[in-house]
């Protein structure tokens, strides 16, 4: 796919690449997401694991017995698109109408 876009890769790099093994942190994030999706679908307790912020769930997990960093909770709930319990409503402060036109821009920035 790249040689037909004219950029080189050396076969040696390629061959690194398809033979790659995956690293500790993916092995044990992998791990630690099937525990927390086990939690979460827990027919007994899951409906109130599912509310649980990074916060507490890290604190859950730590009582179970599991030595993960809360820094690790978090990442992998923002990845898997987890969210805890909100409370309030979550607030948009602009909403664009594509229906208006925009204003020129003045001073020719580059968005």
């Amino acid at each position: 796919m790249l040689s037909e876009h004219g950029i080189k890769i050396s076969p040696s790099t390629y061959y690194e690449w398809v033979a790659k093994q995956p690293t500790k942190r993916e092995v044990a994030d992998a791990e630690l997401v099937e525990i927390i999706r086990g939690m979460r679908e827990d027919k007994k307790t899951g409906k109130f694991v599912q509310t649980l912020g990074a916060r507490k769930l890290w604190l859950r997990l730590r009582g179970k017995g599991h030595n993960v960093a809360r820094c690790t909770v978090e990442r992998i709930m923002r990845e898997q698109g987890w969210e805890g319990a909100r409370y309030g409503s979550k607030h948009k402060t602009t909403v664009a109408d594509p229906g208006h036109d925009r204003r020129p821009d003045l001073v020719d920035r580059n968005f």
